[in-house]
């Protein structure tokens, strides 16, 4: 009886020890299976407030880190959003994987700029975020000039890196952070595409502004579709013998209550929403058309000018457009020029000639509008192959001013030492007119001899010139 209870008794100590030992095993597991699913939290948590190409912070991220700092640290912040002008064309030549390394350096020059207890994010694609403390606005944009002072250095490819960068002044706490960033973006929108222009703060005219340029923007949509636009023609004189050398197409807007609405009201709302294309290819398509019509009727055909935008030479493939418009009007391209501003000069040198070698090599001409105005440089204009110089009409007003006229001098000699015809704007009295003949300047344009007119008041020009 002795024996059968100790047998018992060891049974039930062996069933308490394995039943330790599956009990420890179950409460290791468990706490294995707590760890991994803790571990798993948290690596989707970094994946989710995580930035793919840079690795730092998202936009997520920065928004819950930036409300958290706003409630609890009471100096003076700033919220800013930057972008990179003309960056889809990164990828589109260098390809996708250039494009993120360009972004990982910009990340890098972005974070390099915070100090203590600051914030930044990459938002997408070329966008870019900021929260920042400023003592005074003065102090900030110090900070800004030195990030774009080094973001131009990058180099790795012929393309120039330029930011637009919107400054909200945070004022109202209670805000969200999106809409924070919706002020900064609508200060960014006023820089950006503009050469020398990388920053602006925020304020209400601003938002005004905005507003007014959706307004207009919405307008132009409908106005190129209802055929609201027109082509204006100013001639151009050859200076010597006066006698009509060609014109310069002008876009006029004639609103369907009889309105005309100036090119400085809505030639800049176009630039900055990209509609300029459509605009560019609707003019260019215009002065085919004219240019068909007039030579189907026995008319000595003349050169019309017509503007090419910035925006349309670096963003879209405008020249199989035009060649196919020149194809379907029968028209040579030695009949529509293309007028470039000298703005346009400054932004990338190399693949501007590469556009204007392969215009030359279908035939158009090139001209340079605005010259003088201040970006180019002569050892530029020397490796740019343009073929005419459109000398400012700031130029032809200082005529009458001795310096004004040494100045001239040298543009005409430069022009024609590197064998560049010379075409002189906003030419309205016969001193100014004298002048540019006495200094042979080339061709004349101006009120002197015409303003600019509607395609049968040029009609009748040529009517003269038969």
């Amino acid at each position: 009886m002795e024996v059968a209870n100790t047998k018992t008794m060891n049974i039930m100590k062996l069933n308490y020890v394995q039943s330790g030992i599956v009990v420890a095993v179950f409460l290791l597991l468990l706490i294995y299976i707590v760890r991994s699913e803790k571990k798993k939290q948290t690596r989707l948590m970094e994946i989710a407030y995580t930035d793919v190409i840079t690795g730092g912070d998202n936009y997520k991220a920065f928004c819950l880190k930036a409300e958290n700092a706003l409630e609890k640290d009471t100096a003076k912040m700033a919220l800013l959003c930057m972008d990179i002008d003309r960056f889809k064309l990164v990828n589109d030549l260098f390809g996708f994987k250039m494009g993120d390394e360009i972004i990982r350096l910009i990340w890098k020059l972005w974070g390099d700029m915070l100090c203590e207890g600051e914030l930044a994010a990459h938002r997408e694609a070329d966008r870019f975020v900021a929260l920042m403390h400023y003592h005074s606005e003065g102090e900030l944009l110090k900070r800004l000039d030195k990030f774009c002072s080094q973001i131009r250095k990058i180099k790795n490819m012929n393309y120039k890196i330029k930011p637009s960068i919107g400054i909200y002044l945070v004022s109202d706490r209670s805000m969200s952070v999106d809409s924070m960033s919706d002020m900064a973006l609508i200060a960014q929108a006023t820089v950006k595409n503009q050469i020398h222009s990388y920053y602006a703060f925020y304020n209400e005219e601003l938002k005004s502004r905005i507003i007014h340029n959706k307004e207009m923007e919405d307008r132009m949509e409908t106005a190129l579709a209802h055929h609201e636009f027109c082509a204006y023609f100013q001639p151009k004189y050859d200076t010597e013998t006066k006698e009509l050398a060609g014109a310069e197409a002008l876009v006029r807007w004639n609103t369907g209550d009889g309105r005309i609405i100036p090119p400085t009201d809505f030639i800049p709302v176009f630039e900055e929403n990209g509609l300029i294309v459509g605009l560019d290819e609707f003019m260019f398509r215009e002065v085919c058309r004219q240019q068909r019509e007039w030579i189907d009727q026995g008319r000595r055909a003349v050169p019309v000018s017509v503007n090419l935008s910035r925006y349309n030479i670096f963003y879209s493939s405008f020249i199989n457009k035009y060649q196919d418009i020149l194809r379907e009007y029968e028209i040579s391209p030695k009949l529509v020029p293309l007028e470039i501003t000298e703005s346009v000069m400054s932004e990338d040198e190399v693949l501007l000639r590469n556009i204007i070698d392969e215009l030359h090599s279908i035939g158009f001409s090139v001209l340079m509008d605005d010259f003088g105005t201040g970006y180019s440089s002569m050892t530029m204009l020397g490796s740019m192959p343009i073929d005419v110089l459109k000398l400012d009409k700031s130029f032809v007003d200082d005529i009458g001013d001795s310096k004004g006229e040494k100045i001239i001098r040298s543009i005409i000699d430069l022009s024609r030492g590197l064998g560049i015809r010379l075409t002189a704007e906003g030419v309205e009295t016969e001193e100014q007119y004298e002048f540019l003949r006495k200094m042979k300047c080339d061709e004349i344009q101006g009120y002197y001899f015409a303003k600019p007119m509607p395609g049968s008041d040029f009609q009748a020009l040529l009517n003269t010139e038969k």
